[in-house]
């Protein structure tokens, strides 16, 4: 018994050495929510929008998603497999400087370092009350869901786009058509 109690101190001494180390893995910046393709992609074919940084959230829309939405680090930022394709695409909730406003874009990957986009929303005019917004994403698996009283299931991940406490739509892919319907999930 004495080897496994000091097997396990050793352990815990290792993995609290290598947690203090200049090699410990640091927590997600909002540039890291994101894969660097990803960004890259971003920063060549669209400058003028940025992701929001997750501090832009209302304080019940952050509290909301630390409780009920796990696993999502940003209620601006969310991942699944909107295409069937088996790689990973992203939903963003972007700020349009430009046209002082939101949008809210899919990307889906095409290849290593390469990305076809999507408008969900765009929402010009939408500016963060006092510097902060109540829209978000969450990105769902595939499923079937009970939507207005009835069953539906979605072939892939999808896409909700909220208002917190007020409207949300669900945006899921149709690859026959190359486009995203809209499920309205509010009345």
């Amino acid at each position: 018994m004495r080897w496994l109690r000091n097997s396990v101190f050793l352990a815990a001494m290792v993995w609290l050495l290598g947690m203090s180390g200049t090699s410990a893995r640091q927590l997600p910046d909002k540039g890291e929510l994101i894969p660097e393709s990803l960004a890259t992609y971003l920063k060549e074919n669209y400058a003028g929008l940025s992701i929001l940084p997750k501090d832009r959230a209302i304080d019940e829309l952050l509290r909301y998603f630390a409780k009920e939405i796990r696993g999502q680090a940003s209620p601006f930022v969310c991942s699944g497999d909107f295409d069937g394709d088996g790689r990973e695409d992203y939903a963003l909730v972007l700020w349009d400087k430009a046209r002082s406003g939101l949008k809210v874009h899919a990307f889906h990957q095409t290849a290593e370092h390469s990305y076809k986009t999507f408008v969900i929303q765009d929402m010009p005019g939408v500016v963060p009350g006092d510097s902060r917004t109540e829209v978000y994403v969450v990105c769902e698996p595939r499923q079937t869901k009970k939507i207005r009283g009835r069953q539906v299931r979605l072939a892939h991940a999808s896409i909700t786009l909220g208002f917190y406490e007020k409207a949300a739509d669900l945006y899921f892919f149709v690859p026959q058509s190359n486009r995203y319907k809209k499920i309205s999930l509010s009345d």
